[in-house]
């Protein structure tokens, strides 16, 4: 399955096909065609202005659309979502809750406040999508009051919008810490807002900093200490930050008994895996040498290798493949997959390159570097927007 996701108008012959979908299936639910009053036909141009289509190699699988409503019909700070339909065989797939972001992102970019959408009460798979993505219920509201049945939801995007924790890089030489834009851009872009988070392990302090937080980002850095999986260092492995072994203990402690939505990147795949109980090829280069590149050189936004997705992971459910070229900057990688995480993702060579954690709402990394991908990177931005619906 190769989804593709694209941005267009009313006049998209697909959204016509799943608009007719739509009104026979609601039409049904309400009891029939003597039923259908308040379903009335609309030039399909002037029913959205912004329409998303998914199509699995070419064939629409689901849509939506946005409305922004001017001054002089509802609200001109709201924007309505309609006709969101996800095909059956490809639902569960977190197709809609890609959609339902993207489009909320759309409607902020366009100026609005506030999305606004319908459904039914008893299609209760939508009502518990809309209630997991933060909406809530309101009275009835135009144009849909004129539909028997329906319940109405709203969700104020810049309330809603989470704060997600982003440990900090650490420069010893300067002593300093710093952070990476790509980190916090890509957390903006799905719609969440990046808190660089203090380098400390007083609890009083870390512990108040996660309280505010929805979601955290494990970033890359310095080698995860040897020690903390029961070996020596070896002559090839890197600096380490003890700072940072001590914080990420403590922090991956209460984000996993709280059931916070984690993202690990590099680093944060290794160390994700020695917290778990397992353990790391400390340099690939002399432990497990291969002809794969692992350590790329500048510039960091082109791909160096492929990952196999493996199917039926939480992994292969966000990104929608089952292939994917990756960048790849790292010398250290899991060797013993820790205690109660599963494998999602294998180089070239037979390393694992993503991991998730089954029993959790949201525990995911990746060995990759998504944060240096371009800003219209499709696997980036599923994955940063999986994180960021799994923290809202």
């Amino acid at each position: 399955m190769e989804l593709q996701y694209k941005w267009t108008d009313g006049n998209d012959p697909a959204f016509a096909h799943f608009y007719r979908i739509t009104e026979d299936y609601y039409s049904a639910l309400v009891g029939g065609e003597q039923n259908r009053k308040g379903f009335v036909p609309y030039n399909f141009s002037e029913a959205v202005e912004t329409v998303l289509i998914v199509s699995d190699q070419g064939n629409p699988v689901a849509c939506a659309g946005l409305k922004r409503y001017s001054q002089t019909d509802y609200s001109q700070t709201d924007a309505g979502i309609k006709r969101v339909w996800v095909e059956p065989a490809y639902r569960r797939r977190h197709i809609a809750v890609n959609m339902m972001q993207m489009l909320e992102e759309q409607a902020l970019q366009q100026g609005c406040q506030r999305t606004v959408l319908q459904t039914r009460a008893i299609m209760t798979d939508a009502v518990h999508l809309y209630t997991a993505l933060g909406y809530h219920q309101i009275e009835n509201y135009p144009p849909y009051d004129k539909l028997d049945g329906a319940v109405c939801f709203a969700k104020e995007l810049y309330l809603s919008k989470p704060l997600i924790g982003v440990v900090p890089l650490a420069d010893y030489q300067r002593d300093s810490l710093w952070m990476l834009p790509g980190y916090l851009n890509g957390i903006i872009r799905a719609g969440g807002v990046p808190v660089m988070l203090p380098l400390t392990s007083e609890p009083d302090v870390l512990f108040r900093a996660m309280d505010v937080c929805s979601g955290f980002l494990l970033t890359g850095g310095q080698d995860v200490s040897p020690q903390l999986y029961g070996e020596n260092p070896l002559p090839a492995c890197g600096e380490v930050s003890p700072e940072r072994d001590t914080m990420e203990t403590m922090l991956l402690q209460k984000a996993l008994e709280a059931d916070k939505a984690v993202l690990g990147i590099c680093r944060g795949i290794q160390f994700l895996n020695v917290y778990c109980g397992g353990t790391l090829w400390q340099d690939i280069p002399t432990q497990c040498p291969s002809d794969t590149e692992h350590h790329m050189s500048p510039p960091y936004n082109r791909t160096v290798h492929r990952v196999s997705i493996i199917p039926d992971t939480k992994l292969h459910e966000i990104l929608g493949c089952t292939e994917l070229a990756v960048n790849s900057y790292h010398h250290q990688t899991i060797k013993e997959l820790g205690r109660g995480l599963q494998a999602t993702a294998v180089s070239e060579d037979g390393l694992i390159e993503g991991i998730v954690m089954p029993s959790h709402r949201f525990v995911c990394a990746v060995q990759w570097h998504p944060e240096f991908a371009s800003p219209d990177d499709a696997a980036a931005q599923k994955l940063f927007a999986a994180f960021i619906a799994a923290a809202t």
